[in-house]
């Protein structure tokens, strides 16, 4: 099977508030240790593009004076192949697509998205809500107090995120 590899370094917020943290309260060192892990992704290359299969906790180094982690990069040694990468879809990014004559706007598409010709992205994010890129400020749920989600709708996505998810797909189903 071709498996594709893709690991994903997850620093918890708990090694930063150990350092930055104005309380001066002491953070244990079980909190610490168990703060820093990596999660390994695998997909398949005919399919069930993200799973997670294992994940892996560091601790500090024997003897070391620190009791900070420290994670080695060795990059002359082969190891997985990254075969998935991705972006964010956003508003302003299906603006300026837009923008552009139907041809262009193909190609660049197909520059990004396809798996032959283009980048082969294949892990994009998708905002819940306003994101930094987003045309104006928005939730999908403006209703003060509507704690039910009574009114919660994506309508607003159907002029610029679906066209701009399904135009990718086009090219990357």
């Amino acid at each position: 099977m071709n498996y594709l590899f893709c690991v994903i370094l997850t620093i918890l917020g708990t090694g930063a508030f150990a350092q930055h943290n104005h309380r001066k309260e002491k953070v244990s060192e079980k909190i610490h240790k168990d703060a820093y892990a990596v999660v390994e992704y695998a997909s398949l290359a005919a399919g069930n593009r993200v799973r997670a299969i294992r994940r892996l906790r560091f601790t500090s180094r024997k003897n070391s004076p620190s009791p900070q982690v420290v994670i080695e990069v060795q990059d002359t040694r082969p190891g997985q192949v990254m075969d998935g990468i991705g972006g964010a879809f956003n508003e302003q990014g299906w603006v300026a697509l837009s923008a552009l004559p139907a041809g262009k706007r193909r190609k660049v598409l197909q520059n990004l998205f396809d798996t032959k010709k283009g980048a082969n992205l294949c892990f994009n994010r998708i905002p819940v809500g306003a994101s930094d890129f987003a045309l104006n400020a928005y939730s999908l749920d403006d209703v003060k107090d509507d704690w039910t989600l009574k009114h919660f709708s994506v309508k607003r996505n159907e002029h610029c995120l679906i066209p701009y998810i399904k135009a990718a797909q086009s090219m990357n189903p």
